[in-house]
């Protein structure tokens, strides 16, 4: 994919040296990249359809707004140091936090945002390492668990909260939830795919010389 040839300039030189890791980088660097569109399209939405909530609950408008310019950072930091493993774990963590400020706006265990949660967890696993993806999917359900408590003993009126939201809220966190994961299935079908075609050439490659070499004695 074209997107994968634009970005291999951000590729840390010690991943390009071994198949695997460059796929990884690849995908890690790909991943990210759609990552921060998909924090960038909240932008124009709380600009446009939602003005009155950057005033009166402006955490989350200026959370996606460092979250981008952080991850922006990313590229020229994994290109320079690597770290894709740290780097990941860093994001996640970022995302995490996104996903507790929906305690005191978006209406926690109702707000649509902790679809993000399972989202990022879900994509640690495939960016990352199994460690990572099986911890934060652990945090995530665990932060889940905590609303849950909260609004069951009346530490917390999630539901009077997530009333307060327009439909446009939802819609715009599950379509763009949806497209998210859809990208990054296809891209990472689409790089594991590579990476068999180039082990399945150099095999071939081999495996010919190997024949060239035996037809010689």
């Amino acid at each position: 994919m074209k997107i994968y040839g634009t970005l291999d300039k951000f590729i840390y030189s010690k991943d390009k040296e071994n198949p695997e890791t460059l796929m990884n980088g690849k995908f890690f660097l790909a991943s990210t990249f759609l990552f921060i569109l998909m924090c960038a399209a909240s932008i124009p939405y709380f600009i446009f359809y939602m003005p009155g909530e950057i005033i009166n609950n402006p955490e989350v408008f200026y959370f996606n707004l460092i979250l981008i310019i952080l991850f922006i950072f990313f590229f020229p930091i994994y290109k320079r140091f690597g770290g894709r493993v740290l780097l990941i774990n860093i994001l996640t963590f970022f995302g995490w936090l996104g996903n507790i400020t929906t305690y005191n706006v978006n209406g926690g265990i109702f707000s649509a945002d902790c679809l993000w949660g399972i989202i990022i967890s879900s994509w640690v696993f495939l960016v990352a390492n199994k460690a990572s993806g099986y911890f934060w999917m652990i945090v995530t359900l665990l932060t889940y668990v905590i609303f849950y408590y909260a609004e069951v003993n009346g530490y917390k009126d999630f539901l009077t909260d997530a009333s307060k939201l327009k439909s446009g809220y939802y819609f715009t966190n599950y379509f763009l939830g949806g497209i998210f994961m859809l990208l990054i299935i296809s891209l990472y079908e689409s790089s594991k795919q590579k990476f068999v075609n180039e082990l399945r050439d150099t095999k071939t490659e081999i495996e010919s010389k190997i024949r060239s070499l035996r037809h010689k004695k």
